[in-house]
Formats: structure tokens, C-alpha cells, sequence
């Protein structure tokens, strides 16, 4: 097993950490030694222009992050800032973060700090001081091997994993419960799951991972499953059949896991685009009322269908704060004209206009995969006649997501938008709607809740429906490596 006491690796980089937490600030230090940094903390920010150091960490849970951020950014512009912020930090802060001029983020959940991530940040600026903080947003999915989940109650088995996996370019979402779980599951495009046998100290949690791997893949065959176990209850991981892709014993040679984690993501690879050629790319479209959920469960499906890909939005509004160019919308017609011939122009509450374009769509069918597409046109079946004009009759799937009531709307919609909205045009809206629900080909009733499970449900009645119109599975093997 790894020993996180020592380094793999000997960096020549010297990193700045400011934070006003001296056990943080102690953690961090330690961390960084770990890894092969020469490690230099301050608890403020007023020497950083007389610092030698070739990047700086900025805890934005300290009250003066924010300001810290932004004068380290005025006196040393070309400086790669990592910012740290808190795991149940919003989209929305996060983004906020990035524009302030963070190069990119951690969560401070573990204070676990990856090496690759660093080390790429350092390069990236050098090669460009002026690269935007919008391409260093998703740093992780393109420097790293791709993103894997781990869920273990166990933390010493969570560290060993994450510096594994670090040193050879994987970056892990640590998670130590079911609903943290299936948020990151939910919310990212995760290549292979970690899951151990036991999770907790109790007799009803001796097969509670066991239990997590067989509802994942009734969602999911794309994501790779690796089941870890004690020497005494192989037999049960060998059950799985059809359900895990592998296991490994504890405790684990660090050489082995890295190893089984890449056959077993080559294998889903393979299985997902080995049948390309004959693959006809699906045009899923979700309808739905403002406020329903539709852009949750689109998240979702392209995260947990690797086949699949969101298409963005254009809109003529400002962007709100945090909110990033071609990650959330297009900000303005004008400035995309390669993407005028539009499929849908509406208004939302008469106060601007959003658009889905045709070219948007047809660029995710030239690469292969399904569109999925969030609409709320006053014409639902006008908007799926020309899509099947455009691209077939058989390349669209009509989605209804729908509420049980306006009132769920109004509560969805003023938590979103932090406003008021109009009673009469939400009941027309969720009426105009509701009367559409059998011209659809499939529905979901979206009711809030709090519960991770209850949102995988939905998602999963969704893509096993979108999967019921395939002729034939993509997953290639259904045999367990052992």
C-alpha cells in the first residue's frame, strides 16, 4: 500500500500558501513537503510582491480570500493562483472565484492538494501569462487521465487512494457516503467507481456497498465499477457478476490498483465506442416549464450517458455573476455567427431572448453523440417536427419533465433567480404544459427533494428509456476481471 509519508516524486517548485487557519496552514504545509514542494505559508498577503515562489494556494474560507485573491492578481498578474474553497461551495461561487482570477479550484474537504494539478498550472501560465481563467476552468478533465470516484467510509483508505491515483495523472472525487456519492456521479462524467464492500460499522452496512453497485448500474453501464474488499469476502464481490467490472483485496499493491483502474477504463472505452460506425446519434430533447428541472436531469444524463453531450444555450442577457461563456450560455446572437440558423427563438418572462442552435446540435452528431437539448417553447410539437425534418423522423426523443403543481415552480424558480415571479404565468405555463404530457414520448412528474436517490431515479427512468430505443447495448463485456 502507498505510504503518504513519502514522496514519489522531488518538485522544483516553490508554492505559496495564504491562509489565516493555522492548522490549515499546518496540514497544507505538510502536504505539499509529502508531495516534493518547498512549501512557504503566510497568514496574509502583504510580502507576495518580495516572495520567490511559482505558485500561490488562497483559502477563500479565510473572511479576506476575496481580497487576497485579487491583490495578488493586480501585483503579480503572470502569478498561477489555486483558489481553495469549501466542498458545498456552489457552482455559482466557484465560477464567481474564477473570474476574480483564480487559474483554477480545490475543494478543501481533505486538503488534499494532486501534484499533477500544480504542476500544470505552473506550466500552463508560463507557456501564456495572459491564458483566460475560463480555459483554466475545467483544468481537471484535460490534464488528468480522466475523472474516477471513490467511495469509502475509511479515510486512511481514501488518502492512499488519492495519492496513487495522483502520481499517475488520475483525479479522484473522494467521497465517504452514498448521497456525496451519486452527487459527484451526478454532476461530473466519472470513468470508473472505487466502491468498497462495507460501508459503516453495523450489520446493515456490511453489504451497503454491494447494494450502492447494483442500483449505480441500473443508471449506468458506462461507468467502469471496482469493488474493494477484505481477503474474507471475495466470494461476494465474485456474486456481482454482470454488475462490477473487477475488485481488488485490501490491502492493495499500489502498482496493482493503478493497473486494474486502466484496463478496466480501456474496456468501458472500447465498449462505449467500439460500435461507432453504426451508431445513429439521438437528438433527446427535455421540455418542460422554467423552474421543472430540466437542466438538472440534461446534467445528468450527459454525465451518466458518456455517449452524450449538452448543448448550450444563447442568450441576449448579460451573464449573472459567475456564470462563464460556452459553459452556461452564449452571451449575445451577434457574437456567434456561425450559429444563426437557430432552432428555437423564445422569450423567458418577456425579458430576453434564448436560442438553441441547429449547428450547436449538428456539431455533437458530427462527433458521434446524442444531443441533449433543454427547451421551454410555447410549441413543444412545432419545435419536434423541425427537428425531425432537419435531422430524421426517428433521431428525436421527446422528454416532458413536469412539476405536480405551478406552486412547486414558483418555489424552484425564486429560490434560482432570488425574485419574485408572476402567479398568472406560472399557472399558464404549468398548465400549457401539464396538457402535453401524453404528446410526449416519455414523462417524468419532478418533485422536490433533497434526496440524491430520488434525482437518480428520474435520471434513470429517463436513460433507460432513451437506452429502450437503442437495437443493441454498447457496453462491451459483462464478464468480471478478475
Amino acid at each position: 500500500m502507498h505510504n503518504p509519508s513519502i514522496s514519489s516524486k522531488n518538485r522544483n517548485y516553490r508554492v505559496l500558501t495564504i491562509t489565516g487557519d493555522y492548522n490549515k496552514k499546518i496540514i497544507i504545509e505538510q502536504e505539499l513537503l509529502r508531495r516534493g514542494y518547498g512549501s512557504i505559508t503566510s497568514a496574509n498577503d502583504e510580502d507576495i510582491a518580495v516572495i520567490d515562489c511559482d505558485l500561490a494556494i488562497i483559502d477563500m474560507a479565510d473572511t479576506k480570500g476575496g481580497t487576497f485573491l485579487e491583490n495578488i492578481k493586480e501585483q503579480k498578474p503572470s502569478l498561477p493562483l489555486i483558489a481553495l474553497v469549501h466542498e458545498d461551495s456552489t457552482l455559482d461561487y466557484v465560477k464567481s472565484v474564477i473570474r476574480k482570477g483564480a487559474d483554477t479550484y480545490l475543494m478543501s474537504s481533505s486538503l488534499k492538494i494532486p501534484g499533477y494539478i500544480i504542476d500544470t498550472v505552473i506550466k500552463m501560465r508560463a507557456k501564456n501569462p495572459t491564458l483566460s481563467a475560463h480555459t483554466m476552468l475545467d483544468l481537471r478533465s484535460y490534464v488528468s487521465k480522466g475523472s474516477y470516484l471513490s467511495l469509502d467510509d475509511d479515510q486512511i483508505i481514501l488518502d492512499s487512494l488519492e495519492y496513487a491515483l495522483d502520481d499517475s495523472h488520475h483525479y479522484l472525487f473522494r467521497t465517504n457516503n452514498e448521497q456525496s456519492a451519486l452527487k459527484a456521479l451526478r454532476q461530473n462524467k466519472i470513468n470508473v467507481a472505487l466502491i468498497d464492500k462495507t460501508l459503516g460499522d453495523s450489520p446493515e452496512d456490511k453489504n451497503a456497498g454491494i447494494v450502492f453497485a447494483e442500483r449505480l448500474r441500473k443508471y449506468s453501464s458506462d461507468i467502469g465499477i471496482i469493488m474493494l474488499t477484505g481477503q474474507g469476502h471475495i466470494e461476494d464481490i465474485k456474486s456481482l457478476e454482470g454488475i462490477a467490472d473487477s475488485y481488488l483485496t485490501k490491502p492493495y499493491d499500489e502498482d496493482e490498483l493503478v493497473k486494474k483502474i486502466d484496463i478496466v477504463d480501456n474496456i468501458r472505452i472500447n465498449g462505449i465506442t467500439g460500435k461507432i460506425g453504426t451508431w445513429n446519434p439521438k437528438i433527446c430533447v427535455l421540455f418542460g416549464p422554467h423552474g421543472s428541472g430540466k437542466t438538472t436531469y440534461g446534467k445528468g444524463i450527459a454525465s451518466l450517458l458518456h455517449s452524450t453531450g449538452r448543448v448550450i444555450t444563447t442568450t441576449n442577457r448579460h451573464p449573472k455573476e459567475g456564470e462563464i461563456e460556452g459553459l452556461d450560455h452564449y452571451f449575445g446572437f451577434d457574437l456567434h455567427p456561425e450559429a444563426k440558423d437557430y432552432l428555437l427563438l423564445t422569450h423567458y418572462r418577456g425579458q430576453y431572448k434564448l436560442g438553441i442552435s441547429y449547428n450547436e446540435i449538428q456539431r455533437h452528431i458530427d462527433l458521434g453523440l446524442d444531443a441533449v437539448v433543454n427547451l421551454s417553447p410555447n410549441d413543444p410539437q412545432e419545435v419536434i417536427e423541425s427537428l425531425r425534418l432537419k435531422f430524421g423522423g426517428d433521431s428525436v426523443i421527446s422528454i416532458g419533465v413536469l412539476t405536480e403543481n405551478w406552486r412547486d415552480l414558483k418555489t424552484r424558480l425564486e429560490e434560482r433567480d432570488k425574485e419574485k415571479v408572476d402567479r398568472n404565468f406560472l399557472i399558464d405555463q404549468w398548465g400549457a404544459y401539464n396538457s402535453l404530457r401524453d404528446k410526449f414520448d416519455f414523462y417524468i412528474i419532478n418533485k422536490t427533494t433533497d434526496n440524491e436517490w430520488d434525482i437518480f431515479n428520474n435520471i434513470g427512468y429517463i436513460l433507460n428509456f432513451i437506452k429502450a430505443q437503442r437495437t443493441s447495448s454498447k457496453r462491451g463485456f459483462s464478464k468480471m476481471l478478475l
